[in-house]
């Protein structure tokens, strides 16, 4: 019996956190405290109102109210002087994804204060505070963009800038953004019923301008050789070095180890630069125009999916860097058959000077692969010194431009096909596919050999030459079968024939012949004499 009231218990109390669940998901608490009269506060921060606002935001893994301060990443929280309609709005769209504005429930929560540690603080302070629903953010309707034309998203929904404006104002600055009126749009994050949202998606028909320089096609074409043979040449003077170094040790030469563990040194460190010079040269072969972001306080700031997107692109080429790094690697340790770590011995006084002082990935995770760089893995926790660029990625983001994720990663597959050591872009499409550089580190296996780099992936694809080969065949077939039609190819149909009939005297004149005229339809007589007169 005790077993059973037990079990009922447990039930009524996990029914209990459901239901709070619940009630209290995607809802805020706000409630306003007087501020500490410490002149510390007042001169760190500059605030001149004497009361502030104090947030919390409902969890549901905690499933309890948790301060927005400590829910929230690192300086985002709000500081807002009160819990109005604008500070709810931005409270809910900081703590929660696709939510819009916050409206007033009529339940209100009494919390304890948290106070800084120069505050006046007491344990027995607390704040009656409000609790606010927050709305779905309807998103505006994406459009279908016609040829010629593009389109673009802006948003004012982001942390601090999370203003609603009117209809008037979103085609204002569409209209900004365009150059002119644009054809179509529709509207998004709307509060309510009234004249307020948060975005606006708009198709423009004015060419965008985003391009201010483009090289000419024989530059394009000296930019790839570069990239592949700048690192070529570097790939063979270090595996030269490599050995010389390896002859060296086992020689016991220390004077001839020295000059060379020299030399590589040298030789390496270069290595970074040269990646990255590589890598400058196909990106400057165009320069895109990005207006620079206003600041996050400024009044009529907003977010563009366009700018995002360029924005984003730099944090792939960083990322494509960072892999072209860990291929060159890769080559090397196959093209100098080992690494100097092994052939040197563990605890030589070089191997703190081998070629992994320029792995990304073995800086920080020695047990990272070349896994990390598939297409799959765009949008995990890199472990690359950049993080800071890569939280502005979409993903960081989601109810903000989410439609950016499959575009960015379209492009992160095209950049790794135009960036890889050694392999044309013809012989890359299987780089959308899961465990993709696996199979790339099959192929390398095939092209960098231990003094010898092959050069067969650099070729066009063959079955592309074949398919067009085959297709030019049965063009030519084509034209010459119509050529030969044009020159009179006998054709079947009903013949005109005209016979005369001769009568012969008996002393051998041949007489007048009499014409008989019939529609001969023999097909066969036909298709052997076209167009033929008898007489």
């Amino acid at each position: 019996m005790r077993s059973i009231f037990g079990l009922l218990a447990t039930l009524l109390l996990l029914l209990n956190y459901s239901l709070a669940s619940i009630t209290y998901e995607k809802v805020i608490a706000c409630g306003i405290v007087p501020r500490s009269p410490n002149l510390i506060e007042r001169e760190v921060l500059g605030l001149d109102s004497d009361e502030r606002s104090q947030a919390y935001a409902w969890s549901t893994d905690d499933s309890k109210f948790i301060d927005v301060k400590f829910y929230l990443a690192q300086n985002q929280y709000l500081w807002s002087h009160d819990c109005g309609f604008e500070s709810v709005g931005q409270l809910c769209r900081i703590s929660f994804d696709t939510v819009s504005y916050g409206v007033e429930l009529n339940e209100t929560r009494t919390f304890p204060v948290d106070r800084h540690q120069w505050e006046n603080a007491t344990n027995e302070e607390t704040v009656e505070a409000k609790l606010f629903k927050c709305q779905d953010y309807i998103r505006a309707e994406e459009l279908t963009v016609p040829e010629g034309s593009w389109s673009d998203r802006l948003s004012t929904a982001r942390v601090h800038t999370g203003r609603f404006l009117s209809k008037s104002d979103w085609m204002k600055r569409a209209e900004d953004e365009c150059g002119a009126s644009p054809t179509h749009y529709s509207l998004g994050g709307q509060f309510g019923d009234e004249d307020k949202y948060l975005e606006i998606v708009f198709v423009c028909d004015r060419p965008k301008i985003k391009t201010m320089f483009e090289a000419e096609k024989e530059f394009l074409g000296g930019g790839v050789e570069y990239f592949h043979k700048s690192q070529f040449a570097t790939l063979r003077r270090l595996a030269e070095i490599s050995e010389k170094l390896v002859e060296a040790h086992s020689r016991d030469d220390t004077e001839s180890y020295e000059k060379y563990s020299w030399e590589f040194r040298r030789v390496s460190s270069t290595v970074p630069d040269i990646v990255k010079e590589a890598h400058a040269l196909a990106h400057v072969i165009s320069v895109e125009h990005k207006a620079r972001k206003p600041s996050l306080d400024y009044p009529t700031h907003y977010e563009s999916r366009e700018r995002e997107f360029a924005y984003s692109k730099d944090f792939v080429r960083h990322v494509g860097i960072e892999r072209s790094r860990e291929l060159f690697h890769l080559a090397l340790l196959l093209i100098s058959n080992g690494s100097l770590d092994r052939k040197l011995g563990i605890g030589n006084a070089f191997s703190k000077t081998t070629i992994y002082t320029y792995r990304p990935l073995h800086r920080i995770r020695p047990d990272g692969d070349l896994g990390w760089y598939d297409a799959e893995n765009l949008y995990k926790d890199l472990p690359f010194f950049y993080n800071d660029l890569y939280k502005n990625l979409p993903k960081r983001r989601p109810s903000l431009f989410p439609e950016l994720k499959e575009r960015l990663k379209d492009y992160y597959v095209e950049y790794m096909r135009s960036h890889t050591l050694g392999i044309a872009p013809e012989h890359l499409d299987f780089l959308t596919e899961p465990n993709a550089h696996a199979r790339l580190a099959a192929m390398y296996e095939e092209i960098f050999k231990p003094g010898l780099i092959n050069t067969k992936y650099l070729d066009k694809s063959t079955s592309s030459f074949i398919t067009f080969f085959c297709m030019a065949i049965v063009a030519l077939l084509f034209i010459l079968c119509a050529f030969v039609r044009c020159q009179g190819v006998p054709r079947v149909g009903n013949l005109l024939v005209v016979f005369k009939r001769f009568q012969k005297s008996k002393d051998g004149v041949v007489g007048e012949g009499v014409e008989l005229r019939t529609n001969a339809e023999n097909h066969a007589f036909a298709a052997q004499v076209p167009s033929v007169r008898v007489a």
